[in-house]
């Protein structure tokens, strides 16, 4: 597969943070996949659901929240793309999910989604709040809660370009982070988490769709 990369402007985003542990998976009627699982150490049941990505992009998605049995790392989301014919495909600033925000849909809180590794193509491109080192994703947790280090204040938009052929899958790991600012421990509640992309079948970068997709996390 080729890649080119396109400088975009720069953008503000708040950050966001999760948690979990371990995990089933199962197909959902759209093709997508819907996971469950169940933190013990928070008392928080946390589940992936209304996965969703347009049928019209001719791609399909899966996300599945995964941990250690050690707890010894936060948890983690697999979110994979794959395409079901030739074409390319601007994913941005990470791929194939390149938002770090899942925003509750009742309230403030929010949950952090950093991409693992967080250097990608020689770059980072989520910028933190208090101008500290880019890691966001503490060695530890801090009174048992996996809290990122600081909030995401900026996003590089870099727009990734990606050509395809039918089949291909771009997969990559996110931690899953409870925001600094939230009130506790991964508020109860449903977050949703958004992005953009753009396809081609043609390959005509004038004629790239945008597709809106993501997915919710549910914690409970």
């Amino acid at each position: 597969m080729n890649r080119r990369l396109v400088l975009k402007a720069l953008g503000s985003a708040s950050s966001v943070a999760l948690a979990g542990c371990l995990s089933d998976s199962a197909p959902t009627s759209d093709g997508t996949t819907s996971t469950s699982t169940t933190d013990s150490g928070f008392d928080r049941a946390l589940d992936i659901a209304d996965v969703s990505i347009p049928d019209d992009s001719q791609l399909e998605t899966t996300v599945e929240l995964v941990s250690d049995s050690e707890k010894s790392r936060p948890p983690t989301l697999q979110i994979a793309v794959t395409t079901n014919v030739d074409q390319e495909v601007e994913f941005g600033p990470y791929r194939p999910f390149g938002s770090p925000t899942a925003a509750a849909r009742n309230g403030d809180a929010q949950l952090l989604l950093i991409p693992d590794p967080l250097d990608v193509d020689g770059g980072r491109y989520y910028v933190p709040a208090d101008g500290s080192e880019e890691h966001f994703v503490p060695e530890t947790p801090a009174d048992g809660c996996w809290t990122a280090t600081t909030t995401v204040e900026v996003i590089n938009q870099v727009a990734v370009q990606v050509d395809l052929e039918a089949g291909d899958t771009i997969e990559t790991s996110y931690r899953l982070l409870n925001s600094p600012g939230n009130p506790s421990c991964f508020p109860a509640g449903r977050y949703r988490a958004a992005d953009t992309l753009r396809t081609s079948p043609s390959g005509d970068d004038d004629e790239l769709t945008s597709h809106e997709w993501g997915f919710t996390i549910v914690v409970e």
